[in-house]
C-alpha cells in the first residue's frame, strides 16, 4: 500500500488546499465529492490489497482527517459565561 499511498500524496495536497476548505461549498456537497470521487481514487486496486492492522488504521485516518476538514472544529453547545 505505500505505493499508492505515495501516489495519493499530491490527492492530499489538493483536498487540503482546495475542495474541503471551499467556504462556498455546502457541507453535503463536499460528502459526495468525497465519497464520489476522492473516495475511489484512495481505494483504487483496493480488491487487489492485502490490508494489515497498520494500513487499515491509515485509512482510517485519512477518512477522519477529510471528515475533520469538511465539518470544521468541534463546536461546544456550552455558551461562555
Amino acid at each position: 500500500m505505500s505505493g499508492c499511498a505515495e501516489k495519493n500524496r499530491p490527492l492530499d495536497n489538493l483536498i487540503k488546499h482546495t475542495i474541503i476548505l471551499a467556504p462556498l461549498l455546502a457541507i453535503n456537497t463536499k460528502i459526495k465529492i468525497y465519497s464520489i470521487i476522492i473516495l475511489p481514487v484512495v481505494l483504487c486496486g483496493c480488491e487487489t490489497w492485502s490490508l494489515t492492522l497498520r494500513e487499515t488504521r491509515k485509512l482510517r485516518v485519512f477518512e477522519n482527517r477529510v471528515l475533520r476538514r469538511i465539518f470544521g472544529p468541534k463546536r461546544d453547545e456550552v455558551a461562555w459565561e
